[in-house]
């Protein structure tokens, strides 16, 4: 299991590119969007809208349930990999996408269906 190293300034340099950064601020300005986490490879958290208590229990549990659904995926095909995870539930859904420097972490209000 991958430890999970919380690394929490006010704002960490990372250098992202531009597509990312203009991703996330349009999902910050997107209605719903509770907040936003991005993980660098190494499990350290370069940014977090949230606290750090909440970005804790986030990221212990999801690393964790994505490293889970990624088995899943390559037992069922060693040459695939997961892209996207969406986790629904009654009150938030999490949303979380790796990529190959970071993984997005997105938590917000459930769609109205």
């Amino acid at each position: 299991t991958r430890h999970i190293l919380l690394e929490m300034a006010t704002e960490i340099e990372t250098p992202y590119s531009a597509e990312l950064e203009e991703t996330l601020k349009r999902l910050q300005d997107h209605t719903g969007v509770q907040g936003i986490i991005v993980i660098d490879a190494d499990d350290r958290v370069s940014k977090s809208t949230f606290d750090t208590q909440l970005t804790h229990r986030l990221l212990t549990h999801m690393v964790k349930f994505a490293a889970q659904a990624r088995n899943v995926v390559r037992d069922l095909d060693p040459m695939d990999n997961v892209s996207f995870l969406r986790v629904k539930s009654n009150k938030t859904e999490l949303l979380v996408a790796p990529a190959e420097d970071y993984t997005l972490l997105v938590m917000q209000n459930p769609p109205s269906e």
